[in-house]
């Protein structure tokens, strides 16, 4: 969950310090307003556990807000926000919440579980040294909102009843059911599923949500005539299987609306045959693949069946599950771009057309094209509702280009994310190009395409870069790279970056044939060499010496030189203290 926020927050940038107040309050969901409450309520509970001495209801109330609130509904509801490419103030909105609940739990969690509490917290914030340094979290009581916790509450308890029948029909919760119909014991059990709907809808996915007016029945039930044979046999014995049976081929609701006016009657060989309420009874069922299951404020009514819309939807949700396994499996960052090929059965193929955007979108694909022989990095063979699927992707390497273009001196952004939009992933493919060819691609200059090739020119293979240096020399000077050891280092140098010209030279292409070398090393050395730290000269913090990039230590004063850390790592101080900051028992 705490990786979860860390990761779409620092992708977006987000500053909790920086946002507006005013603007979130405007713009928050439902959602976020339960949770809101539910974290201001979490902080009184503990508050008052604590100072009753009553530890093990404050941890069972962190236990339950943090599994329970946190982890298995609300990042569940938000989800879908936190992959929107806009930083609208619904995402932000999101975010704000999700941090505030966070960090109360945190702090709250800090006396039982301080260490945690502190690799959470400096992960999330760490303005202060440590999280025992922090005030202790105070109740907002204004913001404690029953009526919203009532609503989530009965949302929860529909959506577990809908995924209960979905089990025992065996429809996985990717594919889309029709529509719900609710049948409230009162209207104030209706009152509180409206304002909560989208909620309902989304985590139960459902396309339709229907309500019946309390007191009354849901007017597509099958009402069934149950003739009551004693009934009649004692009023008209002659006739008693002769009216059973014509009862049974008469309209229910008819007969239903006659008996209850007082005038039912039927004819038979010239008499008139009048029909009393004991002589029937009546049942109803549900519609063909339609549930009937109650709940607490009413019944339920779950419309099982299929559409073709249905079932195109419910494919490209199930390729959408494929393709982010594999993702997964290929251990892509969450931001990169793929090109995925898929060959599906005509049919399935057909059903997923109409989707094609929306799944591109959903797994970050640039391309998304049916072939008879999908090619791609990697490629699996899946079984999707008994079709064979193969999908095939390939990583389109957005983020490695960038910087690998980078690397030229005086570079911009601009020009490096124009290269990589013109087709463009390495220097090789660059090779034979001339300045002209150069500054036609789209956001090139001709000042850049010729910065572009005089970097070029000096780029060449280790092999190529002249002799070796002394082997610990360059150890030294490879161990200044973040996320670099000892065993990493020495498989560099071993592989022919064994000298500082070629270090600084360094092509992402030779590095990536270096075994044994992860894609996060890969790309600390590729920033590494383009922000020039193989040939930086730094100085030393205690004595002001100037200390060369091979040396691991001032050579005057013999201060080590601190590793420059990972930008994609926090700085954490160790903990000062080991309690946090309780409020008074007086």
């Amino acid at each position: 969950m705490a990786s979860f926020a860390t990761m779409y927050m620092s992708i977006d940038k987000y500053d909790h310090q920086a946002v507006d107040p005013a603007a979130i309050k405007a713009a928050l969901r439902p959602e976020d307003r339960w949770l809101t409450s539910r974290t201001e309520r979490l902080k009184a509970e503990v508050t008052r556990s604590i100072e009753a001495c009553d530890l093990h209801k404050a941890c069972r109330a962190l236990e339950e807000y943090i599994l329970e609130d946190l982890s298995r509904w609300y990042v569940r509801l938000i989800r879908d926000r936190m992959w929107s490419e806009a930083a609208d103030l619904d995402k932000l909105a999101a975010y704000h919440t999700l941090y505030e609940g966070l960090m109360a739990s945190v702090k709250l969690l800090a006396p039982f579980c301080p260490h945690i509490a502190e690799e959470i917290y400096q992960a999330m914030d760490g303005r202060m040294a440590t999280v025992h340094m922090s005030d202790w979290p105070t109740a907002d009581l204004s913001l404690i909102d029953e009526r919203v916790e009532a609503s989530m509450a009965l949302m929860q308890e529909l959506v577990d009843e809908i995924t209960k029948e979905r089990q025992k029909k065996n429809v996985k919760l990717r594919w889309p059911l029709k529509r719900i119909v609710v049948r409230a014991n009162d209207q104030a059990a209706i009152d509180l599923i409206r304002p909560m709907e989208e909620v309902l809808l989304s985590q139960a996915n459902v396309k339709e949500i229907e309500y019946v007016p309390p007191g009354e029945e849901w007017d597509e039930l099958i009402l069934d005539v149950i003739p009551n044979p004693n009934a009649i046999g004692k009023v008209y014995r002659q006739w008693s299987s002769k009216i059973a049976v014509m009862l049974k081929n008469r309209p229910a609701q008819d007969v239903r609306d006659a008996i209850e006016r007082g005038e039912y009657s039927l004819g038979i060989e010239g008499q008139v045959i009048r029909i009393e309420p004991n002589m029937v009874s009546f049942s109803t069922e549900v519609p063909e693949n339609v549930t009937a299951v109650a709940f607490e404020r009413g019944d339920l009514y779950i419309d099982f069946n299929m559409t073709p819309e249905l079932e195109a939807e419910g494919f490209a949700r199930e390729i959408i599950r494929r393709i982010q396994q594999m993702r997964k499996d290929m251990k892509l960052d969450v931001e990169e771009f793929i090109r995925a090929e898929v060959r599906a059965p005509f049919d399935v193929e057909e059903n997923l057309k109409p989707w094609r955007e929306h799944i591109m979108k959903e797994v970050r694909a640039v391309e998304l094209e049916f072939t008879d022989s999908p090619q791609g990095e990697h490629r699996v063979g899946w079984e999707v509702e008994k079709q064979k699927i193969d999908i095939a992707l390939t990583s389109m390497r957005v983020k490695e280009a960038t910087m690998t273009f980078k690397q030229v001196p005086g570079l911009s952004d601009e020009t490096a994310a124009a290269l990589v939009k013109a087709g463009k992933r390495s220097f090789d493919d660059l090779r034979g190009m001339s300045e002209q060819q150069l500054a036609e691609i789209p956001g090139v200059s001709r000042t850049d395409a010729k910065n572009i090739l005089q970097h070029m020119g000096r780029l060449v293979a280790p092999s190529e870069q002249g002799e070796a240096e002394d082997r610990d020399r360059v150890l030294e000077l490879i161990m200044r790279v973040p996320r670099m050891n000892r065993i990493k280092a020495e498989l560099l140098y071993d592989a022919g970056f064994d000298s500082q010209s070629k270090l600084a030279a360094c092509d992402p292409n030779h590095l990536r044939e270096v075994e044994g070398l992860g894609s996060k090393t890969l790309q600390e050395i590729i920033d590494y060499a383009a922000a020039g730290g193989f040939q930086k000269v730094v100085q030393c913090k205690n004595c002001c010496c100037q200390v060369q990039p091979h040396e691991a230590a001032c050579p005057s004063c013999g201060t080590p030189v601190r590793r420059r850390r990972s930008r994609s790592r926090r700085r954490r101080p160790p903990p000062t203290r080991t309690s946090s900051r309780r409020p008074s028992t007086s």
